[in-house]
Protein backbone atom coordinates (compact mmCIF):
# COMPACT_ATOMS: atom_id res chain seq x y z
CA UNK A 1 0.00 0.00 0.00
CA UNK A 2 0.92 3.50 -0.44
CA UNK A 3 0.23 6.25 2.27
CA UNK A 4 -1.30 8.57 0.06
CA UNK A 5 -4.28 8.85 -2.35
CA UNK A 6 -2.70 7.36 -5.17
CA UNK A 7 -0.29 4.88 -6.51
CA UNK A 8 2.48 7.27 -7.90
CA UNK A 9 5.67 6.86 -9.35
CA UNK A 10 7.72 6.11 -12.95
CA UNK A 11 9.04 2.80 -13.75
CA UNK A 12 12.29 3.57 -13.80
CA UNK A 13 15.16 1.56 -11.86
CA UNK A 14 16.15 3.39 -8.57
CA UNK A 15 19.83 3.85 -8.43
CA UNK A 16 22.41 4.72 -5.64
CA UNK A 17 23.69 7.40 -8.15
CA UNK A 18 23.64 10.76 -7.27
CA UNK A 19 23.10 13.22 -9.66
CA UNK A 20 24.34 17.37 -9.43
CA UNK A 21 21.94 19.86 -10.44
CA UNK A 22 23.04 23.76 -11.65
CA UNK A 23 22.46 26.09 -8.79
CA UNK A 24 20.23 28.95 -9.05
CA UNK A 25 19.96 32.06 -7.27
CA UNK A 26 17.13 32.75 -4.46
CA UNK A 27 14.85 35.68 -4.80
CA UNK A 28 11.67 37.25 -4.76
CA UNK A 29 8.89 34.68 -6.88
CA UNK A 30 11.76 32.24 -7.88
CA UNK A 31 10.84 29.59 -10.15
CA UNK A 32 13.06 26.44 -9.98
CA UNK A 33 11.82 25.51 -13.60
CA UNK A 34 15.33 24.23 -14.48
CA UNK A 35 15.42 21.70 -11.84
CA UNK A 36 11.56 20.77 -13.21
CA UNK A 37 12.81 19.49 -16.29
CA UNK A 38 16.04 18.01 -15.22
CA UNK A 39 13.85 15.78 -12.54
CA UNK A 40 11.63 14.84 -15.13
CA UNK A 41 14.27 13.84 -17.57
CA UNK A 42 16.58 11.67 -14.65
CA UNK A 43 13.36 10.11 -12.69
CA UNK A 44 14.18 9.15 -8.63
CA UNK A 45 17.76 9.14 -8.00
CA UNK A 46 19.90 8.84 -4.65
CA UNK A 47 19.87 12.80 -3.44
CA UNK A 48 21.31 14.16 -0.58
CA UNK A 49 21.32 17.67 0.84
CA UNK A 50 24.27 18.97 -0.47
CA UNK A 51 23.40 18.11 -4.08
CA UNK A 52 20.06 20.05 -3.35
CA UNK A 53 20.20 23.47 -6.22
CA UNK A 54 20.51 26.83 -3.87
CA UNK A 55 16.38 27.18 -4.44
CA UNK A 56 15.79 24.12 -2.42
CA UNK A 57 18.55 24.59 -0.24
CA UNK A 58 16.45 27.77 0.85
CA UNK A 59 13.15 25.97 1.02
CA UNK A 60 14.49 23.34 2.88
CA UNK A 61 15.54 25.97 5.56
CA UNK A 62 12.53 27.87 5.76
CA UNK A 63 10.36 24.35 5.62
CA UNK A 64 12.78 23.41 8.81
CA UNK A 65 11.57 26.34 10.65
CA UNK A 66 7.32 27.07 9.39
CA UNK A 67 6.83 23.10 8.33
CA UNK A 68 3.76 22.16 9.95
CA UNK A 69 1.35 20.34 7.21
CA UNK A 70 1.63 16.20 6.79
CA UNK A 71 3.19 16.80 3.06
CA UNK A 72 4.95 19.92 3.56
CA UNK A 73 8.24 17.80 3.23
CA UNK A 74 7.26 16.46 -0.15
CA UNK A 75 7.77 20.16 -1.93
CA UNK A 76 11.21 19.24 -2.34
CA UNK A 77 10.90 16.21 -4.08
CA UNK A 78 11.26 16.72 -7.94
CA UNK A 79 8.59 18.53 -10.12
CA UNK A 80 7.73 21.35 -8.02
CA UNK A 81 8.21 25.04 -9.16
CA UNK A 82 8.38 27.62 -6.18
CA UNK A 83 7.09 31.38 -5.11
CA UNK A 84 9.41 32.37 -2.62
CA UNK A 85 9.30 35.95 -1.16
CA UNK A 86 10.17 37.46 2.40
CA UNK A 87 6.86 38.93 4.61
CA UNK A 88 8.03 40.75 8.15
CA UNK A 89 11.44 39.71 7.78
CA UNK A 90 10.50 35.86 7.28
CA UNK A 91 10.99 33.84 4.24
CA UNK A 92 7.71 32.49 3.10
CA UNK A 93 7.53 29.80 0.14
CA UNK A 94 4.82 28.35 -1.90
CA UNK A 95 5.24 25.29 -4.17
CA UNK A 96 3.10 24.41 -7.05
CA UNK A 97 2.65 22.59 -10.23
CA UNK A 98 1.52 24.80 -13.54
CA UNK A 99 -1.12 23.05 -15.59
CA UNK A 100 -1.92 25.25 -18.53
CA UNK A 101 -3.09 28.40 -16.37
CA UNK A 102 -3.69 26.46 -13.35
CA UNK A 103 -1.17 26.91 -10.67
CA UNK A 104 -1.94 23.41 -8.67
CA UNK A 105 -0.58 24.29 -4.75
CA UNK A 106 0.80 21.57 -3.12
CA UNK A 107 -0.55 21.92 -0.02
CA UNK A 108 -0.61 25.28 2.38
CA UNK A 109 2.58 28.10 2.07
CA UNK A 110 4.84 27.50 4.12
CA UNK A 111 5.15 30.82 6.38
CA UNK A 112 5.15 31.24 10.45
CA UNK A 113 1.55 31.38 11.93
CA UNK A 114 1.32 35.63 12.17
CA UNK A 115 1.98 35.62 8.45
CA UNK A 116 0.51 32.75 7.03
CA UNK A 117 -2.51 34.76 5.98
CA UNK A 118 -0.11 37.38 4.30
CA UNK A 119 1.20 34.49 2.67
CA UNK A 120 -1.73 33.96 1.04
CA UNK A 121 -3.04 36.87 0.14
CA UNK A 122 0.57 37.94 -1.58
CA UNK A 123 0.45 34.40 -3.71
CA UNK A 124 -3.05 34.77 -4.96
CA UNK A 125 -2.56 38.62 -5.69
CA UNK A 126 0.94 37.77 -7.96
CA UNK A 127 -1.53 34.84 -9.55
CA UNK A 128 -3.60 37.15 -10.36
CA UNK A 129 -0.90 39.22 -11.69
CA UNK A 130 0.61 36.76 -13.98
CA UNK A 131 -3.16 35.48 -15.18
CA UNK A 132 -2.95 32.44 -13.69
CA UNK A 133 -5.58 30.70 -11.60
CA UNK A 134 -4.08 29.32 -7.90
CA UNK A 135 -5.47 25.92 -6.81
CA UNK A 136 -4.98 24.54 -3.49
CA UNK A 137 -4.64 20.61 -3.05
CA UNK A 138 -5.02 18.92 0.25
CA UNK A 139 -4.94 21.81 2.42
CA UNK A 140 -7.04 22.08 5.79
CA UNK A 141 -9.50 24.33 7.03
CA UNK A 142 -6.77 26.73 8.10
CA UNK A 143 -6.89 27.58 4.39
CA UNK A 144 -10.03 27.73 3.87
CA UNK A 145 -10.47 30.33 6.85
CA UNK A 146 -7.67 32.20 5.96
CA UNK A 147 -8.67 33.11 2.09
CA UNK A 148 -12.19 34.11 3.21
CA UNK A 149 -10.54 36.61 5.95
CA UNK A 150 -8.76 37.98 3.31
CA UNK A 151 -11.96 38.87 1.62
CA UNK A 152 -11.02 36.10 -1.69
CA UNK A 153 -14.03 34.55 -3.39
CA UNK A 154 -13.22 30.63 -2.68
CA UNK A 155 -15.00 27.14 -3.55
CA UNK A 156 -13.88 24.11 -1.05
CA UNK A 157 -14.68 20.57 -2.00
CA UNK A 158 -13.31 17.71 0.80
CA UNK A 159 -11.66 15.20 -1.17
CA UNK A 160 -11.21 13.02 1.78
CA UNK A 161 -10.14 12.91 5.48
CA UNK A 162 -6.67 12.59 7.46
CA UNK A 163 -5.41 10.46 10.44
CA UNK A 164 -3.61 11.65 12.67
CA UNK A 165 -2.43 10.24 16.52
CA UNK A 166 -0.12 11.75 19.29
CA UNK A 167 2.50 8.86 19.71
CA UNK A 168 2.96 10.09 23.40
CA UNK A 169 -0.87 8.64 23.82
CA UNK A 170 -0.70 5.21 21.55
CA UNK A 171 -1.47 2.23 23.46
CA UNK A 172 -3.33 -0.41 21.42
CA UNK A 173 -5.02 -2.11 23.90
CA UNK A 174 -8.68 -2.80 24.50
CA UNK A 175 -11.24 -4.18 21.96
CA UNK A 176 -10.55 -1.15 19.48
CA UNK A 177 -7.16 -2.35 18.81
CA UNK A 178 -8.04 -6.05 18.70
CA UNK A 179 -7.91 -6.62 15.12
CA UNK A 180 -4.45 -5.15 15.20
CA UNK A 181 -3.05 -7.14 17.69
CA UNK A 182 -4.02 -10.16 15.86
CA UNK A 183 -2.65 -8.99 12.67
CA UNK A 184 0.84 -8.33 14.20
CA UNK A 185 0.75 -11.24 16.29
CA UNK A 186 0.23 -13.02 12.99
CA UNK A 187 3.60 -11.18 11.19
CA UNK A 188 5.60 -12.42 14.44
CA UNK A 189 4.54 -15.34 14.32
CA UNK A 190 5.64 -16.01 10.50
CA UNK A 191 8.92 -15.13 11.49
CA UNK A 192 8.85 -10.97 10.18
CA UNK A 193 11.09 -8.57 12.02
CA UNK A 194 11.51 -5.27 11.50
CA UNK A 195 14.46 -3.47 11.65
CA UNK A 196 14.89 0.53 12.25
CA UNK A 197 17.75 1.92 9.91
CA UNK A 198 19.68 5.47 11.44
CA UNK A 199 20.40 7.96 9.17
CA UNK A 200 24.16 6.72 9.34
CA UNK A 201 23.18 3.01 8.33
CA UNK A 202 21.69 4.94 5.26
CA UNK A 203 24.36 7.08 3.97
CA UNK A 204 27.06 4.80 4.67
CA UNK A 205 25.49 1.89 2.95
CA UNK A 206 24.75 2.81 -0.64
CA UNK A 207 24.90 -0.66 -1.34
CA UNK A 208 23.30 -3.78 0.62
CA UNK A 209 20.63 -1.54 2.46
CA UNK A 210 19.86 0.80 -0.48
CA UNK A 211 19.56 -2.49 -2.89
CA UNK A 212 17.24 -4.25 -0.37
CA UNK A 213 14.80 -1.29 -0.12
CA UNK A 214 14.76 -0.55 -3.96
CA UNK A 215 14.10 -4.26 -4.63
CA UNK A 216 10.92 -3.87 -2.61
CA UNK A 217 10.40 -0.44 -4.10
CA UNK A 218 10.58 -2.19 -7.70
CA UNK A 219 8.50 -5.36 -6.54
CA UNK A 220 5.72 -2.97 -4.74
CA UNK A 221 5.65 -1.18 -7.88
CA UNK A 222 5.24 -4.50 -10.51
CA UNK A 223 2.63 -5.66 -8.56
CA UNK A 224 0.30 -2.35 -8.97
CA UNK A 225 -2.88 -2.62 -11.38
CA UNK A 226 -2.82 1.40 -12.47
CA UNK A 227 0.11 3.35 -13.71
CA UNK A 228 2.14 5.36 -11.15
CA UNK A 229 1.57 9.12 -10.68
CA UNK A 230 3.43 12.19 -9.46
CA UNK A 231 2.45 15.66 -7.88
CA UNK A 232 2.64 15.06 -4.24
CA UNK A 233 2.53 11.50 -4.32
CA UNK A 234 5.48 10.90 -6.38
CA UNK A 235 7.41 7.84 -4.85
CA UNK A 236 11.28 8.90 -4.35
CA UNK A 237 12.65 6.96 -1.10
CA UNK A 238 16.20 8.02 -1.78
CA UNK A 239 15.80 12.07 -1.89
CA UNK A 240 17.04 13.45 1.34
CA UNK A 241 17.85 10.47 3.11
CA UNK A 242 19.36 11.95 5.88
CA UNK A 243 16.17 13.14 6.61
CA UNK A 244 14.13 10.42 6.05
CA UNK A 245 13.15 7.15 8.62
CA UNK A 246 13.47 4.21 7.20
CA UNK A 247 11.96 0.70 8.80
CA UNK A 248 12.84 -2.11 6.92
CA UNK A 249 10.47 -5.72 7.16
CA UNK A 250 12.28 -8.97 7.06
CA UNK A 251 11.37 -12.74 6.85
CA UNK A 252 13.67 -15.51 6.36
CA UNK A 253 16.72 -13.64 5.92
CA UNK A 254 15.20 -11.51 2.56
CA UNK A 255 13.18 -7.80 2.86
CA UNK A 256 9.58 -8.10 2.68
CA UNK A 257 8.62 -4.02 3.40
CA UNK A 258 9.44 -0.90 3.67
CA UNK A 259 8.28 2.17 5.74
CA UNK A 260 9.49 5.38 5.10
CA UNK A 261 8.64 8.55 7.46
CA UNK A 262 9.49 12.05 6.58
CA UNK A 263 9.51 14.87 9.06
CA UNK A 264 6.93 17.23 9.92
CA UNK A 265 9.36 19.83 11.43
CA UNK A 266 6.96 22.30 13.17
CA UNK A 267 4.77 19.68 14.72
CA UNK A 268 8.06 17.85 15.80
CA UNK A 269 6.50 14.76 13.83
CA UNK A 270 6.54 12.29 11.11
CA UNK A 271 4.42 11.30 8.18
CA UNK A 272 4.70 7.62 7.16
CA UNK A 273 4.56 8.72 3.27
CA UNK A 274 5.21 5.19 1.86
CA UNK A 275 4.11 1.68 3.46
CA UNK A 276 4.96 -1.11 1.03
CA UNK A 277 5.04 -4.57 1.37
CA UNK A 278 6.13 -7.31 -1.96
CA UNK A 279 3.15 -9.20 -3.02
CA UNK A 280 3.02 -12.55 -1.05
CA UNK A 281 4.78 -10.97 1.93
CA UNK A 282 3.19 -12.64 5.27
CA UNK A 283 -0.21 -11.25 6.50
CA UNK A 284 0.36 -8.99 9.38
CA UNK A 285 3.82 -7.25 7.95
CA UNK A 286 2.26 -3.61 7.35
CA UNK A 287 0.56 -3.37 10.60
CA UNK A 288 3.54 -4.67 12.16
CA UNK A 289 5.96 -2.08 10.39
CA UNK A 290 3.79 0.85 11.87
CA UNK A 291 3.36 -0.28 15.04
CA UNK A 292 6.95 -0.24 15.28
CA UNK A 293 7.61 2.98 13.74
CA UNK A 294 4.92 4.37 16.00
CA UNK A 295 6.73 3.12 19.42
CA UNK A 296 9.98 4.17 18.10
CA UNK A 297 8.64 7.86 17.37
CA UNK A 298 6.83 7.24 20.96
CA UNK A 299 10.06 6.49 22.63
CA UNK A 300 11.88 9.11 21.01
CA UNK A 301 9.67 11.97 22.43
CA UNK A 302 7.54 12.96 18.99
CA UNK A 303 4.42 14.66 18.88
CA UNK A 304 2.73 13.96 15.63
CA UNK A 305 1.81 11.08 13.56
CA UNK A 306 -0.10 10.49 10.22
CA UNK A 307 -0.65 8.00 7.45
CA UNK A 308 -1.52 10.93 5.43
CA UNK A 309 -4.97 11.13 3.51
CA UNK A 310 -7.49 8.65 2.91
CA UNK A 311 -9.14 9.94 -0.44
CA UNK A 312 -13.00 9.97 -0.13
CA UNK A 313 -13.33 8.69 2.94
CA UNK A 314 -16.03 10.95 3.53
CA UNK A 315 -18.50 9.90 1.01
CA UNK A 316 -20.86 8.66 3.50
CA UNK A 317 -21.60 11.79 5.30
CA UNK A 318 -23.80 14.65 3.77
CA UNK A 319 -22.34 16.57 1.22
CA UNK A 320 -21.09 20.24 2.31
CA UNK A 321 -20.87 21.32 -1.35
CA UNK A 322 -21.37 20.33 -4.70
CA UNK A 323 -23.76 16.98 -4.30
CA UNK A 324 -22.99 16.00 -7.83
CA UNK A 325 -19.54 15.44 -7.65
CA UNK A 326 -19.89 14.48 -4.36
CA UNK A 327 -22.01 11.12 -5.89
CA UNK A 328 -19.41 11.08 -8.50
CA UNK A 329 -16.76 10.58 -5.73
CA UNK A 330 -19.12 7.85 -4.39
CA UNK A 331 -19.28 5.82 -7.56
CA UNK A 332 -16.04 5.77 -7.59
CA UNK A 333 -15.20 4.59 -4.08
CA UNK A 334 -17.65 2.14 -4.32
CA UNK A 335 -17.34 1.19 -7.87
CA UNK A 336 -13.13 1.33 -8.81
CA UNK A 337 -11.96 -0.88 -5.33
CA UNK A 338 -10.76 -3.21 -8.01
CA UNK A 339 -8.05 -0.84 -9.23
CA UNK A 340 -7.75 1.28 -6.10
CA UNK A 341 -9.00 0.21 -2.50
CA UNK A 342 -10.60 3.31 -1.17
CA UNK A 343 -11.84 1.58 1.37
CA UNK A 344 -9.85 -0.80 2.10
CA UNK A 345 -6.83 2.00 3.00
CA UNK A 346 -9.52 3.75 4.93
CA UNK A 347 -10.25 0.73 7.17
CA UNK A 348 -6.76 0.10 7.25
CA UNK A 349 -5.86 3.33 8.69
CA UNK A 350 -9.01 3.31 10.90
CA UNK A 351 -7.56 0.30 12.72
CA UNK A 352 -4.86 2.37 14.54
CA UNK A 353 -7.21 4.05 16.02
CA UNK A 354 -6.58 7.78 14.90
CA UNK A 355 -6.83 10.66 17.79
CA UNK A 356 -8.74 12.83 15.05
CA UNK A 357 -9.26 12.62 11.33
CA UNK A 358 -8.77 16.15 9.68
CA UNK A 359 -10.69 17.15 6.25
CA UNK A 360 -8.77 17.93 3.41
CA UNK A 361 -9.84 19.79 0.74
CA UNK A 362 -9.23 21.19 -3.04
CA UNK A 363 -9.46 25.07 -3.12
CA UNK A 364 -10.34 27.28 -5.90
CA UNK A 365 -10.17 31.14 -5.61
CA UNK A 366 -11.55 33.37 -7.54
CA UNK A 367 -13.73 30.77 -9.46
CA UNK A 368 -16.08 27.92 -9.04
CA UNK A 369 -14.80 24.27 -8.89
CA UNK A 370 -15.85 22.02 -11.40
CA UNK A 371 -15.23 18.97 -13.34
CA UNK A 372 -12.78 20.79 -15.40
CA UNK A 373 -10.78 21.83 -12.39
CA UNK A 374 -10.73 18.23 -11.26
CA UNK A 375 -9.37 17.54 -14.34
CA UNK A 376 -6.40 20.01 -13.94
CA UNK A 377 -5.50 18.16 -10.57
CA UNK A 378 -5.55 14.86 -12.59
CA UNK A 379 -3.40 16.08 -14.99
CA UNK A 380 -0.93 17.49 -12.83
CA UNK A 381 -1.20 13.37 -10.98
CA UNK A 382 -1.05 11.91 -13.92
CA UNK A 383 2.11 13.45 -15.08
CA UNK A 384 3.00 12.29 -18.51
CA UNK A 385 -0.52 12.74 -20.13
CA UNK A 386 -3.99 10.91 -19.51
CA UNK A 387 -3.87 8.69 -23.14
CA UNK A 388 0.13 7.33 -21.61
CA UNK A 389 -1.58 6.59 -18.16
CA UNK A 390 -4.27 4.60 -19.71
CA UNK A 391 -1.84 2.83 -21.82
CA UNK A 392 0.35 1.93 -19.07
CA UNK A 393 -2.51 1.36 -16.85
CA UNK A 394 -4.07 -1.55 -19.19
CA UNK A 395 -0.83 -2.78 -20.08
CA UNK A 396 -0.71 -3.53 -15.92
CA UNK A 397 -4.10 -4.91 -15.65
CA UNK A 398 -3.29 -7.21 -18.54
CA UNK A 399 -0.54 -8.71 -17.08
CA UNK A 400 -2.36 -9.49 -14.04
CA UNK A 401 -4.50 -11.69 -16.22
CA UNK A 402 -3.41 -15.51 -15.62
CA UNK A 403 -2.29 -17.85 -18.23
CA UNK A 404 -5.85 -19.81 -17.05
CA UNK A 405 -7.93 -17.10 -17.58
CA UNK A 406 -6.56 -16.41 -21.46
CA UNK A 407 -6.92 -20.13 -21.86
CA UNK A 408 -10.61 -19.98 -21.20
CA UNK A 409 -10.78 -16.71 -23.37
CA UNK A 410 -9.41 -18.65 -26.54
CA UNK A 411 -11.50 -21.80 -25.70
CA UNK A 412 -14.31 -19.00 -25.62
CA UNK A 413 -13.61 -17.75 -29.09
CA UNK A 414 -13.67 -21.02 -30.22
CA UNK A 415 -16.78 -22.26 -28.89
CA UNK A 416 -18.52 -19.00 -30.51
CA UNK A 417 -17.12 -20.76 -33.81
CA UNK A 418 -18.78 -23.28 -33.60
CA UNK A 419 -22.68 -22.09 -33.71
CA UNK A 420 -21.45 -19.40 -36.33
CA UNK A 421 -19.77 -21.44 -38.48
CA UNK A 422 -22.76 -23.63 -38.63
CA UNK A 423 -25.15 -20.58 -39.60
CA UNK A 424 -22.69 -19.85 -42.47
CA UNK A 425 -22.93 -23.38 -43.35
CA UNK A 426 -26.76 -23.54 -43.71
CA UNK A 427 -27.14 -19.84 -45.25
CA UNK A 428 -28.00 -19.29 -48.49
CA UNK A 429 -24.43 -19.28 -50.14
CA UNK A 430 -25.46 -17.21 -53.30
CA UNK A 431 -27.38 -13.92 -51.47
CA UNK A 432 -24.51 -14.04 -48.67
CA UNK A 433 -21.24 -14.73 -50.49
CA UNK A 434 -21.79 -14.01 -53.64
CA UNK A 435 -20.94 -18.21 -54.66
CA UNK A 436 -20.71 -21.52 -53.14
CA UNK A 437 -17.29 -21.91 -53.29
CA UNK A 438 -16.44 -18.34 -51.54
CA UNK A 439 -19.03 -19.94 -48.92
CA UNK A 440 -17.30 -23.57 -48.89
CA UNK A 441 -13.88 -21.32 -48.22
CA UNK A 442 -15.42 -19.56 -45.47
CA UNK A 443 -16.48 -22.47 -43.97
CA UNK A 444 -13.33 -24.24 -44.01
CA UNK A 445 -11.27 -21.19 -42.91
CA UNK A 446 -13.56 -20.89 -39.64
CA UNK A 447 -13.73 -24.52 -38.91
CA UNK A 448 -9.33 -24.65 -39.16
CA UNK A 449 -9.74 -21.36 -36.67
CA UNK A 450 -11.59 -23.34 -34.43
CA UNK A 451 -9.08 -25.67 -34.20
CA UNK A 452 -6.05 -23.33 -34.14
CA UNK A 453 -7.61 -21.16 -30.67
CA UNK A 454 -8.51 -24.88 -29.35
CA UNK A 455 -4.44 -25.73 -29.71
CA UNK A 456 -3.34 -22.55 -28.62
CA UNK A 457 -5.58 -22.43 -25.58
CA UNK A 458 -3.46 -25.65 -24.17
CA UNK A 459 -0.16 -24.34 -25.14
CA UNK A 460 -1.57 -21.13 -23.30
CA UNK A 461 -2.94 -23.43 -20.33
CA UNK A 462 0.40 -25.28 -20.41
CA UNK A 463 2.48 -21.91 -20.06
CA UNK A 464 4.55 -22.58 -23.45
CA UNK A 465 6.94 -19.54 -24.17
CA UNK A 466 5.82 -20.08 -28.05
CA UNK A 467 2.53 -19.44 -27.66
CA UNK A 468 2.94 -15.57 -27.60
CA UNK A 469 4.69 -15.34 -31.25
CA UNK A 470 2.01 -17.88 -32.08
CA UNK A 471 -0.88 -15.99 -30.84
CA UNK A 472 0.64 -13.12 -33.04
CA UNK A 473 0.77 -15.28 -36.24
CA UNK A 474 -2.76 -16.33 -35.50
CA UNK A 475 -4.29 -12.69 -35.45
CA UNK A 476 -2.59 -11.96 -38.57
CA UNK A 477 -4.69 -14.76 -39.74
CA UNK A 478 -8.03 -13.15 -37.98
CA UNK A 479 -7.00 -9.49 -39.16
CA UNK A 480 -7.17 -10.96 -43.03
CA UNK A 481 -10.52 -12.31 -41.53
CA UNK A 482 -11.51 -9.03 -40.64
CA UNK A 483 -10.48 -7.30 -43.81
CA UNK A 484 -11.91 -9.52 -46.27
CA UNK A 485 -15.50 -9.62 -44.43
CA UNK A 486 -15.60 -6.06 -44.70
CA UNK A 487 -15.17 -5.97 -48.18
CA UNK A 488 -17.73 -8.37 -48.75
CA UNK A 489 -19.89 -6.53 -47.12
CA UNK A 490 -19.37 -3.22 -48.41
CA UNK A 491 -19.98 -4.89 -51.96
CA UNK A 492 -22.88 -7.15 -50.60
CA UNK A 493 -24.93 -6.26 -48.07
CA UNK A 494 -25.21 -2.54 -47.73
CA UNK A 495 -28.68 -2.58 -48.08
CA UNK A 496 -29.20 -5.11 -45.12
CA UNK A 497 -32.02 -4.20 -42.92
CA UNK A 498 -33.42 -5.94 -39.34
CA UNK A 499 -31.78 -8.85 -37.94
CA UNK A 500 -29.98 -9.68 -40.98
CA UNK A 501 -27.70 -6.65 -39.83
CA UNK A 502 -26.84 -8.17 -36.68
CA UNK A 503 -26.16 -11.28 -38.47
CA UNK A 504 -23.30 -8.79 -40.74
CA UNK A 505 -22.21 -7.31 -37.14
CA UNK A 506 -21.35 -10.11 -36.06
CA UNK A 507 -19.51 -11.32 -39.39
CA UNK A 508 -17.23 -7.87 -39.10
CA UNK A 509 -16.95 -7.72 -35.37
CA UNK A 510 -16.62 -11.30 -34.20
CA UNK A 511 -12.58 -10.86 -36.00
CA UNK A 512 -12.07 -7.91 -34.88
CA UNK A 513 -12.61 -8.87 -31.49
CA UNK A 514 -9.77 -11.77 -32.12
CA UNK A 515 -7.43 -10.01 -33.18
CA UNK A 516 -7.19 -7.40 -30.58
CA UNK A 517 -6.95 -10.24 -27.83
CA UNK A 518 -4.85 -12.79 -29.64
CA UNK A 519 -2.54 -9.09 -30.48
CA UNK A 520 -3.05 -8.49 -26.77
CA UNK A 521 -1.86 -11.84 -25.30
CA UNK A 522 0.61 -12.12 -27.26
CA UNK A 523 2.35 -8.61 -26.30
CA UNK A 524 1.73 -9.11 -23.05
CA UNK A 525 3.57 -11.85 -20.62
CA UNK A 526 0.80 -12.69 -18.11
CA UNK A 527 1.16 -13.67 -14.25
CA UNK A 528 1.51 -17.32 -13.71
Amino acid sequence: MRSLPFTPLRDSVITAQAYSRPARPVGLNTYDRGEVALSRSLGPHWVTQQELSETKQHVLAVLKKYGRHATSFQVLESGYEYWCDTLGGCDVVVAYMMQGRYRVVAGPPIAPSEHFVETLEAFVKDCNLAGQRPLFVSVEDDVVHALKTVGASTDALVIGEQPEWDPQTYEPKGRAFRTLRSQVRRAERKGVTIRALSTQDILDDHGPLGSEIAWVVEQWKASRKISPMQFMVDLQPFHLPSQRRYFVAECQRRAVGVLIAVPVYQRQGWFFEDILRIPGAPNGTVELMVDTAMRTFQDEGSGYVTLGLSPLSHIDQPPESHPWLHRMFGLAYNRLGKLYPFAGLHAFKRRFVPDRWSKQYIVSVGYSLHLGNLQVVLRALLGEGLWGFLWDSSKRLVSKISYRRWSQGLLGFAGLLIPWTLLLALADGQKWFGSLSTQYAWVTFDVALALALVGMSRLVLNEKPRSHSLSVFLAGGTFANFVLTTVQTYHLHQDVTGWSTLFVAAGVLGPLLATVFLLVFGMNKPSA
